[in-house]
C-alpha cells in the first residue's frame, strides 16, 4: 500500500485534520491511488465525478492530445498522449496537482538510470510533466509473471524470455490506444515472422544476462537501479518510494527509475516535505516518519527497499507480509515486525548464494547503522558477487564458496598447478632452498622492527589526540611519530620500502607496513595543519601549511593501494580550506569520493574528519570499519571517541569495553573511558580506570587532575587535593587546578583556601588554550564580561576553537544580542558542518530574529544530523516560535516536543521555557506534556 501525507488542507474539517489522508490499495499494474483531496471528498460523501480535475482519453490537455490512461499513483495520473508541437511523438504526461518539485528534482537527475523530463506544463491548478515514451514493462510487471515460474530452475537466458512475453502481452493494449498515429516506437508483431524479429531484438537488448545465471542476472538488473540511485543521493534526492512499479524497463533494455513525486530534495529547505512511501517496501525508519509526520530518513532507506526488491526477485516473495490496514496500530506493528529476520532466501530458494543473501540481509538491517551507508558501497559488492570475488561490506559467510570464487577467477593458476604436479614441481622447490632462506632472514630483520614500530604509533596516534593547545603533547607526539618512522628509515627515504628487505616480506605484511607508515604520516601533516590553524602571522602560518602538504605527499607515495588513498585527499581538501582555496576543496573532496577505501583506509579517513571537527561525518566511515572488522582496535577506538564527543556516553563507554578487550593495558583506553563514565555518574569506575592509566604513565598529569576529579565526586576531599597537586606538579595547567581546587576546598568548608585557590586562578595569566577555557567558565555567573574577554583570548591562540566559540555565543545570547551571536553560530558551522548543536543553536536565535525560513532550515539540517531527544526538544522551540508567522508551524512543534518528552528529555525545562510561549495557552500544549509524562511514568513502572 503506499502512502503520501501532506499538511492537511485549511478547509478540513477537525475530524479529518486530526488524521491521516492514506491512500488507497495499490491496483497490480497501474499502482492506483487516490490523491489526498479526492480521498477528502470520499470521506464528505462528494461524488468523484463532480470533482475529477483529470483529463480523460481522447481530450486535450496543454497541447497534448490524451491517448490512453496508463495508470494512476498518488501524485496523479499518467497517460499516454501526442504532443502536437513536436511532429505528433507519442509521449507520457503525468497529470497532477503537486508536480512542480517532481519536475525540478527530476531536471537535476540526468543519467541513463533515471527517467528524462522533457518539459513542464502548468494549468491553473494541474500541473503536467512531459517524458518520453520508453516502453510499457515496468519491473512490477516482471515481479509478478516470475510469480508463476520456478526459480530455482530459471536462468539469465530464460529471463530475457520472460522479459520479452512479458513487453508482448504488455503492448497491443499500448499500441491499440495510439492506433493510426505516428510514435516513436516500433509496433508490436503481427506475423510470426515479426514477432521472431521482435524476439531477437530482445536478445540483442540484453546481451549482458543471457550467459548468466538468474540470481546475476537479477543482480545486474538491481545494479542499474542502484547506480540511478547513488547520482540521485549525489545530488541529494531520496526517492522514499522505490518498489517494482516504479521501475521502468525501458525498450533499450535499461532499467530507470521513474515517479520522484514523494521524493526528498535534501538541498531544498523550502520545499514540501511529502511523506510517504509503498508498506512492503518501507525500511522500519520510514514507517516511523511516516506514523510521526516528520522526516527521520534518508539515503540509506532507498538502500532498504533495494534489499526488498532483491529478496523478491529471488525468492518470489515479500519478506514481510503486505498489510493494508491504515491504522496506526497496524503501521506500529509492521514498523515492529521489520526487526524481526525474515525466512532466510536460501530457505526459500536454495539457488541463492551464501554472498547475495549476505547482501541482501545488509540492506534489509532494521538499524540504519548496520546498513549499506551509501549506494556506492553496495554497487561494489554487486560488481564483487558478479566478479566472483569476495564482499566488501557484508559479511562473506561460506569459506567453501570464497574458494570456489577463487577457483574461478584463478583457472589457470589452477590448471597450471596441476601440469607442476604433474612435471615434478616439489624437485624445483629443492633447487630454491638457498635462496628462500635468505629471504626469510630478511623478513625476519624486518618484521623485528615491525613490533616496537606499533608499539611507538600506537603512542603517537593517542599523543597527537591530545595535543590541542598543548604544545608540550605536540612534542611527544611529534617525537613519538618520527621515531616508530625511523624504524623503518622512513622518516628520511620516502622509497624506504623498495629496500631488498621490506621487498623480500609477505606482500600483505609490507602492505601493512605501508599502511600503518603513511597514517603516521597524515598524523603528522595534521599536526601541521592545526598548528597553521591556529598561528596569526601570515609567514608562519604559510610555512606550516607547506610542511603539511609535504608530510600529505609523503604519504600518498607511501600508501600501497594503485587506486590512491582516500584519507590523503580528503586531508589534502582540508588544507586547501585553510589555505582559503574553496574550490579547490570541493575538488579535492570529490577526487576523494572517486576512490574505493579499505577497512585500514576507512580508519584514515575517519580520523581526518576527526582532526577537522567533522565528528558525525567520521562516525559513519568508522562505523563501516568496525562493522567489516569488528576485531580492528582504531575502528573501535575512533569510533568511542566520536560517541564521546558527541554526548553518546552509554555508547561510548561500551565501545572503550570493547577496545580494552581488543588490546589490554593501552592507557589511552582506560583514560577515555574514565571520562566517560565520570558523566555516567560512576566515580568509583572512572578512579579505577585512572589508576591503570598512571600505572602506564606516572608522569601523566592529566590523569592525575581527573583522577581528582573523581575523587571529588566520590567526597574523598584530602585524596582529591592531593591528586591535584600532584597535577600541577607534574605541568597541567595551573588555571585549572586552582580553580578545581578551589571548589574542592569549598566543599570541604575551608571557605579562606577556597576564596585564595580562587583569587589565584583568576589571577594566573593562562598560557594555553585549556586555562583560558576554565577562566572563562568560572566566571560566567560571577563576571560575564571576563567571561568573555577569557573567551576572546583563547580564539586568540586558535581562532577555530569550538568551545570558546560555543561559549562567546551563549554570552552574547543571555545578553540579546542575538544576531551577534548567530554570526559566532555560523563560524562553528563553517568549521565543523556536522555540529547539530550548532545548527539547533542558530535556529533558535534565527526565530528570535523573525526569520523563519532561516530558522527552519537550520532545525531540519539538526535533526538530520542527529536524532537526540535534547535536539529535538530545542527544535520543537524553533517551530513554536516560527508557528507566531506560520500557524501550521506548530504541528511540528507538538510532533518534537512529544518525541523529546517521551525520550525523558525536557521536563525540567517546560516551566520556564520561553521558546515554548506561543504555543503554552494551546490546548494541545499540556495535552502533549500529559501523554508524555503518563508514557514516562508507566515505563519506570515496568522498570
Amino acid at each position: 500500500m503506499a502512502f503520501t501525507r501532506y499538511s492537511p488542507a485549511p478547509n478540513l474539517s477537525p475530524a479529518i485534520a486530526e488524521r491521516p489522508t492514506h491512500q488507497s490499495e495499490e491496483l497490480p499494474d497501474s499502482d492506483v491511488a487516490m490523491d489526498s483531496e479526492v480521498a477528502t471528498q470520499a470521506l464528505r460523501h462528494v461524488p468523484l465525478a463532480a470533482v475529477d480535475p483529470y483529463p480523460r482519453p481522447g481530450e486535450s490537455f496543454q497541447g497534448f492530445d490524451i491517448t490512453s490512461e496508463l495508470g494512476r499513483g498518488s501524485m496523479g495520473r499518467v497517460f499516454l498522449a501526442r504532443q502536437r508541437s513536436m511532429a505528433s511523438r507519442t509521449i507520457v504526461l503525468k497529470v497532477g496537482q503537486h508536480l512542480s518539485s517532481e519536475c525540478e528534482k527530476l531536471a537535476k537527475l540526468q543519467h541513463p538510470n533515471v527517467v528524462p523530463v522533457y518539459s513542464f506544463h502548468p494549468d491553473g491548478r494541474m500541473q503536467a510533466v512531459c517524458m518520453p515514451y520508453r516502453g510499457p514493462l515496468t519491473l512490477a510487471h516482471l515481479v509478478a509473471r516470475l510469480k508463476s515460474e520456478n526459480l530455482e530452475t530459471l536462468s539469465g537466458k530464460a529471463l530475457t524470455t520472460v522479459i520479452h512475453e512479458c513487453r508482448k502481452v504488455r503492448e497491443p493494449s499500448v499500441v491499440a490506444a495510439t492506433a493510426g498515429e505516428p510514435v516513436d516506437r516500433e509496433a508490436p508483431p503481427a506475423t510470426e515472422e515479426e514477432a521472431t524479429q521482435l524476439r531477437n531484438r530482445t536478445d540483442r537488448l540484453f546481451p549482458g544476462l543471457r550467459g548468466l545465471s538468474y540470481v546475476d542476472a537479477v543482480l545486474t538488473i538491481m545494479r542499474q537501479v542502484t547506480e540511478g540511485l547513488r547520482f540521485a543521493h549525489s545530488e541529494r534526492i531520496v526517492h522514499a518510494d522505490l518498489k517494482p512499479a516504479n521501475v521502468l524497463i525501458a525498450d533499450d533494455g535499461c532499467p530507470q527509475l521513474i515517479d520522484f513525486g514523494i521524493a526528498y530534495d535534501k538541498s531544498n529547505c523550502n520545499a514540501e516535505l511529502r511523506i510517504g512511501g509503498t508498506r512492503p517496501y518501507m525500511s522500519p525508519e520510514q514507517l516511523t516518519s511516516f506514523i510521526h509526520e516528520q522526516v527521520e530518513y534518508d539515503e540509506r532507506s532507498d538502500l532498504y527497499a533495494v534489499g526488498v526488491i532483491l529478496y523478491e526477485l529471488v525468492t518470489g516473495v515479500l519478506p514481510f507480509e503486505a498489510n493494508f490496514d491504515a491504522s496506526t496500530t497496524a503501521l506500529e506493528n509492521d514498523r515492529n515486525n521489520r526487526f524481526a529476520l525474515p525466512p532466510t532466501p536460501r530457505s526459500i530458494n536454495p539457488r541463492v548464494p551464501a554472498a547475495v543473501e549476505a547482501i541482501i540481509g545488509k540492506c534489509l538491517a532494521p538499524a540504519v547503522a548496520e546498513r549499506y551507508q551509501t549506494a556506492a558501497q553496495l554497487i561494489e559488492d554487486l560488481d564483487r558477487q558478479i566478479a566472483r570475488r569476495a564482499l566488501r561490506f557484508a559479511p562473506n559467510p561460506s569459506t567453501r564458496e570464497l574458494a570456489v570464487k577463487w577457483a574461478t577467477r584463478n583457472r589457470h593458476l589452477v590448471a597450471a598447478s596441476v601440469v607442476l604436479a604433474a612435471l615434478g614441481g616439489t624437485a624445483y622447490g629443492f633447487s630454491q632452498r638457498d635462496v628462500r632462506r635468505a629471504e626469510q632472514v630478511a623478513r625476519l630483520e624486518a618484521a623485528a622492527a615491525g613490533e616496537p614500530f606499533g608499539v611507538d604509533l600506537r603512542d603517537a596516534e593517542f599523543l597527537f589526540g591530545m595535543t590541542a593547545g598543548d604544545p608540550g603533547y605536540r612534542e611527544r607526539a611529534w617525537k613519538s611519530g618520527h621515531v616508530a618512522l625511523d624504524r623503518f628509515g622512513a622518516g628520511d627515504d620516502e622509497h624506504w620500502f623498495e629496500r631488498p628487505e621490506y621487498q623480500s616480506l609477505p606482500p600483505e605484511r609490507l602492505e601493512s607496513y605501508r599502511q600503518k607508515s603513511a597514517g603516521l604520516m597524515l598524523l603528522l601533516a595534521n599536526s601541521r595543519a592545526e598548528q597553521a590553524g591556529r598561528t596569526p602571522d601570515a609567514a608562519a602560518r604559510g610555512d606550516l601549511l607547506r610542511q603539511a602538504a609535504d608530510w600529505n605527499r609523503r604519504a600518498e607515495a607511501t600508501h600501497p593501494s594503485a587506486d590512491g588513498c582516500r584519507a590523503v585527499w580528503v586531508q589534502r581538501g582540508y588544507i586547501a580550506r585553510l589555505n582559503g582555496d574553496r574550490a579547490g576543496a570541493e575538488r579535492l573532496a570529490r577526487l576523494a569520493d572517486a576512490i574505493p577505501r579499505g577497512v585500514v583506509d576507512a580508519v584514515l579517513e575517519g580520523r581526518q574528519f576527526m582532526t577537522e571537527g567533522r565528528m558525525q561525518a567520521a562516525l559513519k566511515v568508522l562505523t563501516e570499519a568496525t562493522q567489516a572488522d569488528p576485531r580492528n582496535f582504531w575502528a573501535m577506538f575512533y569510533s568511542s571517541v566520536c560517541q564521546q564527543m558527541l554526548g553518546q556516553d552509554r555508547e561510548s563507554s561500551a565501545g572503550y569495553d570493547i577496545c580494552a578487550s581488543l588490546q589490554p593495558g593501552f592507557f589511552g583506553t582506560y583514560f577515555n573511558r574514565a571520562q566517560v563514565r565520570l558523566r555516567l555518574g560512576r566515580a568509583a569506575d572512572a578512579e579505577a580506570d585512572l589508576d591503570r592509566a598512571i600505572e602506564a604513565r606516572a608522569d601523566w598529569g592529566d590523569a592525575y587532575f581527573q583522577r581528582g576529579l573523581a575523587r571529588e565526586i566520590q567526597k574523598r576531599y584530602p585524596e582529591a587535593i592531593a591528586d591535584l597537586n600532584r597535577a600541577m606538579e607534574l605541568g597541567y595547567t595551573p588555571t585549572s587546578v586552582y580553580l578545581l581546587r578551589s571548589r574542592v576546598h569549598g566543599r570541604m568548608n575551608d571557605l579562606k583556601a577556597a576564596e585564595r585557590d580562587f583569587a589565584e586562578g583568576i589571577k594566573v595569566v593562562p598560557t594555553d588554550e585549556r586555562g583560558w577555557l576554565s577562566r572563562a567558565q568560572a566566571q560566567l555567573f560571577r563576571d560575564p564580561a571576563g567571561a568573555l574577554a577569557d573567551y576572546e583570548a583563547a580564539l586568540e591562540l586558535n581562532p577555530r576553537l569550538i568551545a570558546a566559540l560555543q561559549g562567546k555565543a551563549h554570552l552574547l545570547s543571555r545578553t540579546g544580542k542575538n544576531a551577534d551571536s548567530a554570526e559566532v553560530l555560523t563560524r562553528i558551522i563553517d568549521i565543523n558542518p556536522d555540529s547539530p548543536d550548532a545548527w539547533s543553536g542558530r535556529g533558535v536565535l534565527r526565530a528570535r530574529l523573525n526569520d523563519r525560513d532561516g530558522a527552519v532550515a537550520d532545525a531540519r539540517e539538526a535533526l538530520r544530523l542527529t536524532e537526540r531527544p535534547g535536539t529535538k526538544y530545542q527544535v520543537a522551540g524553533i517551530y513554536a516560535m516560527s508557528a507566531l508567522t506560520q500557524p501550521e508551524d506548530r504541528r511540528e512543534a507538538f510532533s518534537l516536543l512529544d518525541a523529546a518528552l517521551r525520550d525523558g528529555f525536557g521536563f525540567e525545562y517546560l516551566k520556564d521555557d520561553r521558546e515554548l510561549d506561543p504555543i503554552r495557552k494551546d490546548p494541545e500544549f499540556q495535552k502533549t506534556v500529559d501523554a508524555a509524562r503518563a508514557y514516562r511514568d508507566s515505563l519506570k513502572k515496568q522498570d
